[in-house]
C-alpha cells in the first residue's frame, strides 16, 4: 500500500510539473520582443508613414500586470492614447474624427499581450502589405502624404466579419487601424484602400455633412476598394439587394439630408426588430455607387471621388430614393 501511494504521488509531482513546464512556455516576456518599426516611403511625389504602437500597449500592460488597480482610463491614456494623439497632432491639431471609443483599456490583458506579442513579432509582413495597399491606391488616385497608426484591436471589440481588421480615418492625412493577429492579408489591404480613398477625400471636403453624404462616403470608398480588389468579399458587399434594405432606404428617404447620425449608428449595427441587416449604411452606399459605376464604368477614380452625392444619384437608378430628400 506504501508503495501505491509513493507511486501515485511521483505520477501526480510529474503531472504537475509538465503542467508547470507548458504554462512557462506559454508565458510571455516582454523583454525579449523585438523593437517596433516604423516605416517610411514614398510614391511619385507622395510620402506615407506607417507608425505602429505596440511598445505603448505593452507599456499599458505592464502597468497593469504589476498592479491591476492600475487598470484605468488614466493609465491607459498615459502609455497608449496621449502618444497616439501627440503622434497625430504633429501632422494636425484639430482632427475631422476623434480617436474611436474602441481604443480604450480591456479587461482581457491576457489577450491583449498575446495578440501585441503576435504584431510585433510579424510587423515585417504587416507592414508589406500596408506599403502595398497604398502604392497600389496612390496609383490610381494620387493625394498628399498619409500616415498609417496601428494598435492591437481590444479582444473585446466584437471583430466578426472584419477580417482581423477595423479602420477609421480621422483626417485627411490620418488613418488608424486596429489588428488582430489572425488578420487576413486581403482583407488588410482591402481595408487600407478603402480608407485611402476617404483620406484623400477628405483632403477638400470634410467628407460628410448628412446622412446621405455619410452612406456615400462609405459607399465610394467600397467602390475604390473593389476596383484594387475585385476578388475580395466583404460581408456588406455580398449578396445584397434592395429587398432587404426597404426599411433603410425608407429611413434614407426621411433622414438623409439631416445629421442625425444616431439612425446611420443604428444601420452599421442593425436591427432585427426593425428587419435593419447589419452594416445597412455600408450596403446602401455599395448598391448605389455599383448603379452609378454602371452607367459610368469609364469615369475616372477622381471624378467620381470629388461628385457630390445629388450628383451621383441623380444619375443611378436610385434617384427615386432622393427625389423627396
Amino acid at each position: 500500500m506504501k508503495k501505491r501511494t509513493v507511486f501515485c504521488m511521483l505520477i501526480l509531482l510529474i503531472f504537475l510539473s509538465a503542467c508547470s513546464e507548458k504554462k512557462s512556455s506559454n508565458t510571455i516576456h516582454i523583454e525579449g520582443l523585438p523593437s517596433q518599426k516604423t516605416l517610411e516611403f514614398s510614391h511619385s511625389d507622395q510620402n506615407f508613414r506607417i507608425i505602429p504602437f505596440y511598445e505603448e500597449t505593452l507599456e499599458y500592460i505592464e502597468f497593469v500586470e504589476e498592479n491591476s488597480l492600475l487598470n484605468t482610463l488614466g493609465t491607459y491614456n498615459h502609455t497608449v492614447l496621449d502618444p497616439l494623439r501627440n503622434e497625430i497632432h504633429k501632422q494636425k491639431m484639430i482632427l475631422k474624427r476623434d480617436v474611436p471609443p474602441d481604443v480604450t483599456i480591456t479587461n482581457d490583458v491576457e489577450t491583449l499581450k498575446e495578440y501585441t506579442a503576435k504584431l510585433i513579432r510579424h510587423q515585417d509582413e504587416t507592414n508589406e502589405v500596408i506599403k502595398e495597399a497604398l502604392t497600389k491606391s496612390s496609383k490610381i488616385l494620387e493625394g498628399e502624404d498619409k500616415t498609417v497608426y496601428i494598435l492591437p484591436v481590444n479582444p473585446e471589440v466584437p471583430m466578426k466579419g472584419m477580417g482581423g481588421v477595423a479602420a477609421w480615418t480621422l483626417d485627411d492625412n490620418a488613418i488608424l487601424l486596429l489588428l488582430e493577429p489572425s488578420y487576413k492579408d486581403e482583407r488588410l489591404a482591402y481595408t487600407v484602400a478603402h480608407e485611402y480613398h476617404h483620406a484623400v477625400l477628405m483632403e477638400n471636403s470634410p467628407g460628410y455633412d448628412s446622412v446621405l453624404d455619410f452612406v456615400i462616403f462609405e459607399g465610394k470608398g467600397d467602390a475604390f476598394a473593389k476596383t484594387l480588389y475585385p476578388e475580395v468579399e466583404v460581408p456588406w458587399t455580398k449578396n445584397v439587394d434592395d429587398k432587404e434594405l426597404e426599411v433603410s432606404f425608407s429611413q434614407l428617404k426621411e433622414y438623409g439630408r439631416t445629421s442625425q447620425f444616431e439612425i446611420y449608428y443604428e444601420w452599421e449595427s442593425g436591427n432585427d426588430s426593425m428587419n435593419i441587416p447589419r452594416w445597412a449604411n455600408y450596403r446602401m452606399g455599395f448598391l448605389m455607387m455599383q448603379s452609378y459605376l454602371k452607367e459610368h464604368g469609364n469615369a475616372p477614380v477622381k471624378e467620381w471621388t470629388d461628385m457630390d452625392a445629388d450628383e451621383l444619384l441623380m444619375d443611378s437608378e436610385y434617384k427615386e430614393y432622393i427625389e423627396g430628400l
